[in-house]
């Protein structure tokens, strides 16, 4: 896993009392800062991570079985790979296509995840700010 990335970023918002205490409510139901709420909100809201809602379920499936395909492809490619004759070059390339193919698939799939969790978001705060 990757290092956990330096938050040397500060930003001041004002709150209303009553925000706040709705804020903080909020955050220690979630069981997490007021900062890691404002946060992941903020991701959301700027569409750089796809949303976890409801309504993600479905795409999170087909997220997880390209996961899984992606896993047998490299499984196939080490196969060809450790197989005591020379490796059978149309093999490979078979299952390095499918895994360039698969990895493009997954990236379009998080884009679109993100993009329409920006224009919801967009859409929720649009009259509240």
């Amino acid at each position: 896993m990757g290092k956990k990335p330096i938050r040397d970023k500060v930003v001041h918002v004002r709150f209303s009392a009553e925000e706040w205490l709705a804020l903080q409510a909020f955050a220690d139901e979630a069981d997490l800062t007021v900062s890691a709420v404002l946060r992941q909100l903020s991701r959301h809201a700027a569409g750089l991570t796809p949303p976890l809602g409801h309504d993600a379920h479905p795409m999170l499936e087909i997220h997880i079985s390209e996961l899984l395909e992606i896993g047998a492809t490299l499984s196939d490619i080490a196969a060809a790979l450790e197989e005591r004759e020379i490796p059978r070059l149309d093999r490979l390339v078979d299952g390095i296509g499918r895994l360039a193919q698969l990895i493009k698939d997954q990236r379009i799939l998080l884009r679109e995840l993100c993009d329409e969790a920006r224009v919801r978001a967009r859409e929720a705060v649009s009259g509240n700010v």
